[in-house]
């Protein structure tokens, strides 16, 4: 796994770690507050409308800032609301349960943000995205195992400020690792003629690899490090790694591919035919290359 999927992997480990805390806390300070079960099960459903509100959001974002950008700039939103949560806590006596319930929506809505986000940007930062899916899934499912028992502990144990400023500690390191994920870019598909259009006014350029499929060079964007791939018909972009590229390349110059991974990727022998075969399969699955 690349370095770029495995710190994207631990800052949402952490960050979920941290939203699964902040629920079983908020959760257990209203019911102490209130006495009243009502009040009490209003949190989970305000949780799940807030995800709801964040899915319809979310295409919408995506169009105008970066996959990585829209990761870091949420956990930020959420870090900085946690703050002031927490002066609040130290400030006042007791914080109403309607102002709680108003950071858990704004705090909700910022946090559906991450798992579709973090999905959609898994295919540009490993290759084999079986593998990576699985392990952001796992790691994901691990966290909900843990938190809540371990959420509970914390809270009945060292009490509401203590546990909200782990919290806020562990907010703080997922922001801190965001910051350091490569930019990944979502781009509009765009109808035929405007591709044609946009190859003029741009200066952009395209390289046939089949029927319907393009590799796009863009001088502003390109870098040794992405490959874009066009679709001809449905106008969709793909951002792919550099190692796609030179598997499509040895495609067409017949160069061996095996070679170049052990060459230019220092691949160990004993992976190599595995990442060749994920590489493929990924094209396949795409249409970008036929299986003959």
């Amino acid at each position: 796994m690349s370095n770029s999927f495995i710190k994207l992997l631990v800052s949402q480990l952490v960050a979920n770690l941290a939203d699964i805390f902040f629920r079983v806390t908020i959760i257990a300070n209203i019911y102490i507050i209130s006495k009243s079960v009502i009040a009490t099960s209003l949190v989970p459903i305000l949780i799940g409308i807030s995800s709801f509100v964040a899915s319809i959001l979310v295409p919408l974002v995506t169009k105008r800032l970066a996959l990585n950008k829209v990761l870091s700039l949420s956990q930020f939103g959420k870090t900085i609301l946690l703050l002031i949560l927490v002066g609040m806590f130290i400030v006042m006596k007791s914080v109403p349960p309607l102002v709680m319930y108003l950071f858990v929506v704004v705090i909700s809505i910022l946090d559906g943000f991450a798992a579709p986000v973090s999905y959609a940007i898994v295919p540009r930062y490993a290759t084999d995205l079986g593998k990576a899916n699985s392990a952001l899934s796992m790691s994901g499912e691990a966290t909900q195992l843990v938190g809540w028992g371990l959420g509970g502990l914390l809270f009945a144990t060292i009490g509401l400020l203590s546990t909200t400023l782990i919290i806020l500690l562990l907010y703080i390191i997922s922001s801190f690792m965001m910051l350091f994920l490569p930019d990944a870019v979502v781009e509009v598909a765009m109808p035929w003629h405007l591709f044609r259009n946009e190859n003029m006014i741009r200066g952009v350029s395209y390289m046939q690899i089949s029927k319907n499929w393009f590799i796009r060079f863009e001088p502003n964007f390109q870098t040794e490090q992405n490959t874009i791939l066009f679709n001809k018909l449905n106008g969709e972009l793909y951002e792919v790694t550099e190692v796609y590229y030179d598997f499509i390349d040895s495609l067409r110059s017949g160069t061996n591919f095996q070679t170049l991974l052990l060459r230019k990727y220092k691949t160990k022998k004993e992976d190599v035919f595995e990442i060749e075969n994920t590489i493929l399969k990924n094209l396949i699955s795409l249409g970008v290359i036929i299986n003959e």
